[in-house]
């Protein structure tokens, strides 16, 4: 099943675009057995049937969720996508740093995705200048004076910086009066669903996926 999730911008109160989330069963046999890249094309395949054909006719922007191991792995991807749709990747260290390479060229189209945990860092985007950064919640512990520098910081080398699973009106007022301007969360709405139930196929290979 699909679930989507507007982002928001907090100064005008527009939806200026949604996040689409995959929610399906993914058997144990699959989930360890086959490469996550097979099982990630699958689920591209599944919103690129349900959504993407349709995105291009929205004014809205596009978010989906991807390993970097398969946007490295299968550069058509970038191709296959409407103009308004991004990528969310994880920054996750060493890892990512390996296939940092093969995302420079299409770094307009790449969002780094919880920003603020694991080896998320910031160097990660001078050196890229990706399209934009999500930060996740764990960045409300830190200080207001942080923040503000840390926006500064982001909106020198990234197009829009979003603030994650924003839940109460209080952390909404805080991050607005810091000067976010983009936010998403559970304040704006609960995820809406889109009622199509996905089933991976057991038997999944690439030949599945294509």
């Amino acid at each position: 099943m699909f679930k989507v999730e507007p982002v928001v911008n907090i100064i005008s109160n527009e939806v200026i675009g949604y996040e689409i989330l995959f929610n399906g069963s993914i058997p144990n046999d699959v989930l360890f057995k086959e490469p996550s890249v097979y099982i990630d094309l699958f689920i591209f395949d599944k919103i690129k049937e349900f959504f993407l054909d349709k995105c291009s006719k929205l004014e809205k922007k596009i978010f989906i969720n991807i390993n970097i191991q398969t946007l490295c792995s299968d550069r058509e991807l970038f191709l296959k996508i409407p103009e308004n749709v991004y990528f969310e990747v994880i920054e996750n260290g060493r890892k990512f740093n390996f296939y940092e390479n093969c995302l420079s060229n299409e770094k307009d189209k790449i969002v780094i995705d919880d920003f603020g945990t694991g080896n998320a860092n910031i160097d990660t985007i001078i050196k890229l200048k990706p399209y934009g950064v999500k930060l996740d919640r764990v960045l409300l512990t830190f200080s207001d004076v942080f923040l503000i520098n840390l926006l500064a910081e982001l909106n020198k080398h990234c197009q829009i910086v979003i603030f994650e699973k924003i839940e109460t009106q209080e952390e909404l007022e805080r991050i607005k009066s810091l000067g976010f301007q983009f936010a998403q969360g559970y304040i704006f709405s609960k995820l809406s669903r889109y009622n199509q139930i996905v089933k991976i196929p057991q038997n999944l290979t690439l030949k599945t996926v294509y």
